[in-house]
């Protein structure tokens, strides 16, 4: 988690500058938080419940004005809150100076981190999520809903507050772009903050999905279990003391792939251990696929690197730069099918989540819609992020529009895979020739789908701009590149199974 990080300011808290001056933007309730109070929506969703002795885990605790309000007047036992921010949490110290500090903890953190690494269970009595989950992307607050649920006692409440919007947003799954964008979203303080806009429906969805019953449109609850579940939960428990070894994964733990009896399906990825979404893929993948492909990985890709992963597809090189500790990964597919495969594959991993940007747009010279892939959306054995003219309409992005956020300022390497559409962003290649603290392109070339496409001869002078290798690093020069685009073979010997198509190393001079 951390998405925006450095816009939690005390200024974003407060709607202050530091000599007092108002800013016009910032999280609501801060005229009555510095009046000792709490504002009335906030208050509204804690009243809903009877708080007297219970425990609380509050995630974003903002000025922490909530946990006040619930120590002094609600009676609860103990709070415990998280937030990631270090301005709010210098802020909350200050708002509860005068507590017991013995009935409160807080702690600057990621969320997901936390939680994942604490493993609760049943702890819970009530938790609050109030104006924070529009913040987190969508692929963490997958990740973080299971956590959630799980720490929570049978019985237990979760309280979201978010606002309401008329369409359901993914700001980063859209390209760092809004679709029907409100007031806050527009100004340069606060755009993209609210990265994850829910509509009524979706959140009631995504609740209930997880597990929790619906009490009301802000309040859900974990289900006490029936007589049945009990007694499956005790077999179970009886059937793992007296067969510890029984486990399917436990005993596979060293396979590059495992399927469990649930279903489950694991890859094993340079040492690390990923679940991923069943596809007929990844037994392909574990049976030395593209070995030339994790070697350039490894020689590019570590635990400071930023990588732009453009044409991701279900996911395998997401998975091997995150193998290899990646810092952050950036991974851009335009089918919808597979990108919302990959989507759930991320969601499975907690350490995913936390690294992994998801953006389901085509790469494109311009932003806009073009027609793309199949109409019914089906998957194919590559990464399906080209333009082809027929089929489903997607939005676009420009790289260059991508390469403008945040979350890229210091990306270190670019993966590009998208099926012959590299004719089509020539020039935005051209200019990362040059661009600070990128190290290196891992391009792939169509030379027969260029045809459809446009001119190639600006794609092979961007390309002449770099320091040319193949992809098991040995030098290419710009003219053999441009024979092998050229040849007529079908099969050439530097291609691939399905032709001539083949991947060029581009360093950045």
């Amino acid at each position: 988690m951390g998405f925006l990080k450095d816009r939690y300011t005390r200024e974003y808290f407060t709607g202050r500058a530091g000599d007092g001056t108002e800013l016009g933007y910032g999280a609501l309730g801060a005229d009555e938080w510095r009046d000792g109070g709490i504002f009335d929506e906030i208050r509204t969703r804690i009243d809903i419940l009877d708080l007297r002795g219970k425990s609380v885990l509050e995630i974003g605790f903002g000025r922490a004005e909530s946990a006040r309000y619930m120590l002094a007047e609600k009676g609860i036992a103990h709070y415990l809150g998280l937030d990631f921010s270090e301005a709010a949490f210098a802020l909350a110290r200050e708002t509860l100076a005068d507590q017991s500090s013995g009935r409160f903890e807080l702690h600057c953190t990621d969320a997901l981190e936390f939680l994942a690494g604490r493993g609760y269970a049943e702890q819970f009595d009530a938790i609050f999520m109030l104006d924070v989950i529009e913040h987190i992307p969508t692929s963490e607050t997958a990740a973080l809903l299971p956590l959630v649920v799980r720490a929570l006692k049978p019985g237990g409440h979760l309280v979201v507050d978010t606002p309401f919007y008329g369409v359901d947003e993914d700001f980063i799954g859209q390209g760092f772009q809004y679709v029907d964008p409100s007031a806050s979203d527009l100004h340069p303080r606060t755009s993209g903050m609210h990265c994850n806009k829910f509509t009524r429906e979706r959140l009631i969805a995504e609740m209930t999905a997880a597990g929790l019953q619906r009490l009301s449109d802000q309040l859900f609850a974990k289900p006490r279990p029936g007589i049945r579940a009990r007694i499956a939960g005790w077999m179970r428990s009886a059937f793992r003391a007296l067969a510890p070894g029984a486990s399917p994964a436990a005993e596979d733990a060293s396979a590059p792939l495992v399927r469990t009896p649930s279903g489950e399906v694991h890859v094993r990825v340079n040492g690390a251990r990923f679940r991923v979404e069943p596809h007929w893929f990844w037994d392909e993948f574990v049976a030395a696929w593209e070995p030339h492909t994790f070697e350039v990985y490894k020689r590019h890709v570590g635990p400071a690197t930023t990588v732009l992963d453009l044409g991701a597809w279900i996911g395998p090189t997401v998975m091997i730069a995150a193998s290899l500790g990646a810092r952050r990964i950036i991974a851009v597919e335009a089918n919808r099918t597979t990108y919302d495969e990959l989507t759930r594959t991320i969601s499975y991993n907690l350490d995913l989540a936390s690294r992994v940007s998801l953006i389901n747009r085509c790469v494109h010279p311009d932003d806009g819609w073009v027609s793309f892939g199949n109409l019914d959306g089906s998957t194919s054995s590559s990464s399906a992020s080209s333009v082809r003219g027929t089929g489903m309409r997607v939005r676009t992005v420009s790289l260059a529009s991508l390469l403008q956020q945040d979350l890229l300022n210091d990306v270190g390497f670019i993966k590009i895979d998208i099926e012959g559409s590299e004719v089509l962003i020539a020039q935005d290649i051209a200019r990362l020739a040059t661009r600070p603290g990128l190290e290196a392109i891992y391009l792939s070339l169509h030379p027969p789908f260029w045809p459809a496409m446009g001119d190639p001869a600006p794609l092979l002078d961007a390309i002449g701009r770099f320091t040319t290798l193949t992809a098991d690093f040995r030098p290419l020069p710009l003219e053999e590149i441009a024979a092998r685009c050229k040849s007529a073979e079908a099969h050439p010997p530097w291609g691939t199974k399905f032709g001539n198509f083949f991947e060029v190393i581009l360093h950045c001079r």
